[in-house]
C-alpha cells in the first residue's frame, strides 16, 4: 500500500540502490544469497562486526522490510557467524511465513525516472 509522503531521493537513485541491494541476495556470489526467496524478489544488506560480536541481515521485498540481528547478550564473540549466514536464513524463514502469498513479486519504479538507463544494467527489471 502506498502511503503519502515526501520523496527524499530521486527515482533513479532509488533504482540504483535497490539494484545494488538486489545483487547482494540474487547473485550466487552475494553475501545475502541465503535470504533468497523463490517466489518474489528480495534485496538486502548483510553486516558483521569485528570479532563476530554482531551479525545482521536487513532485507526487503516489494511489500515488506524486516531486519534480523543475532549476537550474545554479554557482548562475547560468536563462532564466526556472519550476516549472510544465520541472520539471512532466519530472515528468509520469517518472510516466507509472514507473507506466504505475496501480492507484489517484483520491484516497480516510475519509468519516467529511469528511461535513460540501459536494460542490460538492470537485469531484475526484465519481463522474463
Amino acid at each position: 500500500r502506498n502511503l503519502p509522503g515526501k520523496r527524499v531521493i530521486s527515482g533513479k537513485s532509488n533504482l540504483y540502490i535497490t539494484d545494488l541491494l538486489f545483487s547482494v541476495v540474487q547473485m550466487n556470489f552475494g553475501t545475502g544469497k541465503n535470504a533468497k526467496l523463490s517466489d518474489r524478489q528480495v534485496a538486502g544488506k548483510t553486516g558483521t562486526t569485528q570479532d563476530y560480536r554482531d551479525a545482521w541481515f536487513v532485507g526487503f521485498t516489494p511489500d515488506f522490510i524486516t531486519g534480523v540481528w543475532v549476537g550474545n547478550d554479554n557482548n562475547s564473540p560468536m563462532k564466526r557467524v556472519t550476516g549472510g549466514d544465520i541472520p539471512a536464513i532466519i530472515w528468509r524463514e520469517y518472510m516466507s511465513k509472514v507473507d506466504p502469498n505475496p501480492v507484489n513479486k517484483k520491484f516497480s519504479f516510475d519509468l519516467l525516472d529511469i528511461e535513460s538507463i540501459p536494460d542490460e544494467n538492470l537485469p531484475w527489471l526484465s519481463e522474463e
